[in-house]
């Protein structure tokens, strides 16, 4: 493992690329397709550059972008939100179907506004021990209706906070978005990169042969002075 990073770390270049603009005077021919064009992508360390259409880019069989941790955050805060309608909106379907979540679910889903209520009516209950009689119907009426109304009110929360994560999820999509327009890094398909690193050592063994054969040259002897004279 450690001889991989070591490998990687001589590369001379990574696998990092940034787009920039040339002037339209300046364009050259695409490195996919030749037809010209005034994208071009660099590494980070300027060692590597090509030109390249930008539609290009959009395909994933050629590059994929680079995104900054700020990109990333907001597409898991996305996803979350996502699940979270999801789930609201379940919510809401079995609140209109049977009227109360609390059942299906097994459980009392109370609001601590309800849970005082309830102790508030058990406590006038215990004062009133010799009208209990009397007031039976009363009470069980009086709780009907509180339910009633607690169901109406949990629905209309689940509504509105659907709603408002809606509105939410539009603008997190909509920061999304920007950041894809303005993206500029890119990371070359496995294949492409590899292209790029042996034209790269292509044109270093090129030149080493080139400065190599230069300086042969310069070795060769010297003819004679007459004979130089005559040439």
């Amino acid at each position: 493992m450690a001889a991989a990073v070591k490998d990687i770390n001589l590369l001379p270049f990574e696998n990092h690329y940034r787009l920039r603009k040339v002037s339209e005077i300046d364009c050259k021919a695409c490195f996919i397709c030749y037809k010209p064009t005034t994208s071009v992508l660099v590494t980070l360390n300027n060692t590597d550059f090509f030109y390249i259409c930008f539609s290009h880019l959009s395909d994933p069989s050629f590059s994929d972008p680079i995104y900054d941790d700020e990109y990333r955050d907001k597409m898991k805060e996305l996803n979350e939100k996502s699940d979270k309608v999801k789930l609201l909106n379940f919510r809401i379907k079995e609140k209109n179907r049977y009227g109360s979540w609390d059942k299906i679910m097994g459980f009392n889903y109370l609001t601590k506004k309800d849970d005082k209520n309830k102790k508030d009516d058990k406590n006038k209950k215990d004062n009133k021990d010799k009208d209990k009689d009397k007031d039976k119907d009363k009470d069980d009426k009086d709780k009907k209706e509180d339910k009633t109304d607690h169901r109406k009110k949990t629905l209309e929360d689940l509504e509105k906070e659907l709603n408002l994560l809606q509105k939410d999820i539009i603008n997190t999509e909509e920061i999304i978005q920007e950041k894809q327009k303005k993206n500029s890094f890119f990371k070359l398909n496995k294949d492409f990169y590899k292209i790029r690193l042996n034209n790269y050592f292509k044109k270093q063994n090129e030149k080493k042969n080139q400065q190599l054969y230069l300086k042969n040259l310069n070795k060769l002897p010297k003819l004679p002075d007459h004979l130089s004279n005559d040439l």
